[in-house]
């Protein structure tokens, strides 16, 4: 699970974030480059023009963040590429990728040279991730997100994790990702001390304990970035508010 959260194909070079909406001029690549995530909404279109030292093209899902909903990449505009296969290519190429037109996609575009270290990547996530947590202060908390989010709720006091690359074990973690079980429900989502969630009761997860925790928000596709939100929330039994 997202307990131990560790990348193998995201390296520390990842957190470049660059917006490419349709239409934008195409991206130049040359292997090696370092690794460049880009977030796109659906139906949007991405390409690239092969520079020097690459020598095929390939696509895939994400390996850090699988997702079957995949979009599409065509080869000058006439070859299309099927994910789980690479392509031979030379300078002067053009490769277009397309964003499916709904849901969610963790799809990865990746460049190869002529050796393991002479390559390029593009994880792309559609359509970009955004969220945000708020404490009711009535037990309970509000989540609200498009995309995919995780948050994390660890021990009172506790300094959130710089990125989600490494190893750490939060309590309870809430994903809205299409492999969590138990998930994020839809948003906005709330949240109280009996939410079940992905955590220290393994697989099927657990209910979240009454208490107060160190919420900690990220945004699963920008690994090596830090939290988008933190602070302390307090979980409990949510208490009617009554007007008159």
């Amino acid at each position: 699970g997202r307990m131990l959260a560790a990348a193998s194909l995201i390296t520390a070079s990842a957190g470049i974030l660059a917006a490419a909406p349709a239409g934008a001029n195409p991206i130049t690549v040359n292997c090696p480059s370092a690794q460049t995530p880009l977030e796109i909404q659906n139906g949007d279109t991405v390409s690239w023009i092969v520079g020097t030292g690459c020598t095929s093209a390939g696509f895939a899902n994400n390996p850090s963040n699988p997702n079957p909903n995949y979009g599409t990449l065509v080869l000058n505009g006439n070859t299309t590429i099927t994910p789980g296969n690479g392509h031979p290519v030379m300078t002067g190429d053009t490769l277009v990728y397309t964003a499916p037109a709904s849901g969610t996609s963790n799809d990865f575009i990746y460049f190869n040279g002529n050796a393991p270290s002479t390559q390029a990547e593009f994880p792309i996530s559609a359509p970009p991730a955004s969220g945000a947590f708020v404490d009711n202060a009535n037990g309970s908390i509000t989540v609200t997100y498009t995309g995919e989010i995780v948050l994390f709720l660890f021990t009172q006091g506790t300094t959130c994790p710089p990125s989600l690359m490494g190893q750490f074990r939060p309590l309870y973690v809430l994903d809205s990702g299409p492999y969590a079980n138990p998930g994020l429900t839809a948003s906005p989502a709330t949240i109280t001390a009996g939410t079940m969630a992905m955590g220290t009761g393994g697989p099927g997860g657990s209910a979240i304990a009454a208490g107060t925790y160190q919420a900690c928000l990220y945004y699963p596709n920008l690994m090596s970035n830090p939290p988008v939100q933190f602070g302390e929330v307090t979980l409990g039994t949510v208490t009617p508010v009554f007007t008159g």
